[in-house]
């Protein structure tokens, strides 16, 4: 959610599909998000105009500011991976993965291609010595680094996960050559043996 800092008043806000009063709904929306958003002013007219943040279910999310639109149109957004099995319809805790922090972000350019690069990592904090679950470090790319989508293609919009095959896993790879069209990479966190 958007909050005025002066009043108090809220000026947009998130929820998952069942909420009638959320500016966005998503069917997605429906895990905890305990880290912060990050917020970024791409364009440097001095407005933020992207947001990315992870939840508790393996999900990163992307979101678009339309500075200047009503509050129906102020903000529009979307998984853009989702990297447990919050998606799948089988639920196994060796993929339940959980973000309780918010992504880093940064410019990458590599072979005339420029992207957003969104790095996070996987955890269970509240049961730490977990080993049930293969948790990993993921680095992905936004190659639409300066597009502001509409809910429309954020709707149509196919979100990265375990699947895609440009995700490189390199856990077992010294020297990965990670091409400059991939979706981005993945590293298993290894288990104490």
């Amino acid at each position: 959610f958007m909050v005025d800092a002066l009043s108090g008043n809220v000026l947009w806000y998130a929820g998952p599909s069942a909420d009638a009063g959320a500016d966005l709904r998503h069917a997605s929306m429906n895990h905890s998000i305990p880290g912060d958003v990050r917020v970024f002013d791409l364009t440097g007219d001095g407005f933020a105009d992207r947001m990315y943040a992870a939840d508790m279910g393996g999900r990163v999310w992307r979101f678009d500011i339309h500075n200047g639109q009503t509050r129906a149109n102020l903000v529009t957004g979307g998984v853009f991976a989702s990297l447990g099995n919050a998606h799948l319809s089988s639920h196994p805790i060796e993929t339940t993965r959980r973000f309780y922090s918010a992504p880093d972000v940064a410019f990458l350019s590599y072979a005339g291609r420029t992207w957003l690069n969104v790095g996070i990592g996987s955890g269970y904090r509240g049961h730490p010595l977990n080993q049930q679950t293969q948790d990993r470090f993921y680095s992905l790319r936004d190659h639409q680094p300066f597009a502001r989508l509409t809910q429309a293609q954020y709707d149509a919009a196919t979100a990265i996960t375990e699947a895609d095959v440009n995700l490189i896993d390199i856990t077992d790879d010294i020297a990965p050559t990670i091409p400059a069209g991939a979706s981005g990479w993945r590293l298993d966190l290894r288990r104490p043996s």
